[in-house]
């Protein structure tokens, strides 16, 4: 199943509350699995214009490249694109989400490149997608995310700044946990007043924690019920079984073969359970 990196810009009204609705649009077409630091940038090719920010999104999918496109031209419907008229089509907008790769595919169909036609030429594309991706080859061009940032113009690369806001999507890791002590005290750092959990992690030798950021609170109350039924426990805030917050943290308490199972399960249902069996798997392998 590829990878499909987007990239997502505003620079009309509230440009960060426009990036992250555009993130948890997409979230409910793909199975997002990172999203880059948020970027600061110049206008590139209409400067009498506001900066933009810029990001890039990373998620799993196994639809074609038409149904792709088509998801990301329904998300900006659903997200009231508006772009102002100019000379070159590259006037301000509120959100604009480019596709840049789908796995290594290319396509060319009407207005659409895939890969993204200009992406090696553009600074405000390559700083978050080199964030995320450094690695991933051009599958035209022949060249790693990473070189193609080195090849850019000194100049080219003064016109965009790291920021340091950050959009919520779901993120992973292994925590390791020896001792109760432990175990309570990552209970408490997350805002989980939970005794039961902590005893599953003090008892289970072969217990591994992962620690979820980011969870729907509906979501977080599904893999609890999930882990539980595997034989392992899910440790979530009061607040969020209870839907009083939005988003929350979730700790993932289980063996190595209960882990694996939620995973499996999860890869079959709607896309913001894949992420999360992505998350978790990826966290599993670096943990390996």
């Amino acid at each position: 199943m590829p990878y499909v990196f987007l990239g997502l810009s505003s620079n009309v009204g509230d440009r960060f509350a426009s990036l992250q609705a555009a993130v948890d649009a997409l979230c409910d077409a793909f199975a997002v699995v990172a999203v880059s630091p948020i970027y600061d940038t110049a206008p590139k090719y209409e400067v009498d214009q506001p900066r933009f920010l810029n990001a890039v999104l990373k998620a799993y999918t196994e639809k074609g490249v038409l149904e792709v496109i088509r998801a990301v031209e329904r998300t900006e419907d659903k997200l009231g694109k508006h772009k102002q008229e100019s000379n070159k089509g590259k006037g301000a907008r509120n959100i604009d989400i480019d596709v840049l790769f789908i796995g290594g595919d290319v396509f060319e169909q009407g207005a659409w490149r895939v890969p993204h036609a200009q992406l090696s030429e553009r600074a405000f594309v390559l700083a978050p997608l080199n964030d995320l991706a450094p690695q991933f080859r051009h599958p035209v061009l022949h060249q790693s995310v990473a070189d193609l940032w080195s090849a850019l113009p000194e100049e080219e690369k003064k016109t965009v700044e790291k920021t340091d806001l950050k959009l919520a999507a779901v993120a992973s890791s292994v925590v390791p946990i020896a001792t109760v002590d432990q175990a309570e005290e990552l209970i408490r750092s997350v805002g989980i007043d939970d005794v039961y959990s902590v005893k599953t992690m003090a008892q289970k030798t072969l217990t591994k924690v992962i620690r979820l950021k980011g969870v729907r609170a509906a979501m977080a109350n599904i893999l609890k019920q999930e882990m539980l039924s595997l034989g392992g426990d899910a440790a979530v805030h009061k607040d969020a079984i209870s839907c009083k917050v939005e988003k929350t943290d979730v700790l993932l308490i289980g063996t190595l073969k209960q882990l694996r199972q939620l995973v499996s399960k999860l890869r079959v249902q709607v896309a913001e359970a894949q992420a999360i069996a992505y998350a978790v798997d990826e966290a599993l392998r670096e943990s390996a």
